[in-house]
């Protein structure tokens, strides 16, 4: 993927359910609020290999590409040319910061930490072997 040195803090979908749940539990502290959500550790896509290979004991590598080959490889699998477009222009913004950044949401909200990308990887470590289903 066409990542380049952009950075993320990936945040668990057990999370954001988290959230969603104590949002919708009570509902009134919460009214009119946006939240943007982010997980435990801000990222770019090298640091989160990275952490991978650790959680899984074996080597896993970031490898970037071109917006080019990106959207090549994505039309070789036969994707709508729209929704290629619109992941080229994700990875545009992530390249340019736009998903950068980190907060307390999830542990304000919901009392616990956010899961890192080891704690993750562990916890689903079937879905991370080459031979998974």
């Amino acid at each position: 993927m066409p990542a380049g040195n952009g950075r993320h803090a990936p945040i668990a979908a057990e999370d954001q359910g988290r959230i969603i749940a104590n949002v919708l539990l009570n509902p009134t502290p919460h009214a009119g609020k946006t939240y943007p959500l982010y997980g435990a550790v801000e990222m770019n896509h090298a640091e989160l290999a990275k952490a991978v290979s650790v959680a899984l004991g074996r080597e896993i590598r970031y490898e970037a590409e071109t917006f080019a080959a990106f959207a090549q490889r994505l039309a070789q699998l036969g994707l709508p040319e729209h929704f290629i477009q619109h992941l080229v222009a994700v990875y545009q913004d992530y390249q340019d910061g736009v998903f950068a950044g980190t907060n307390d949401l999830v542990e304000t909200i919901t009392g616990r930490k956010p899961v890192t990308v080891a704690e993750y990887v562990k916890a689903n470590i079937e879905r991370f072997q080459p031979n998974a289903k």
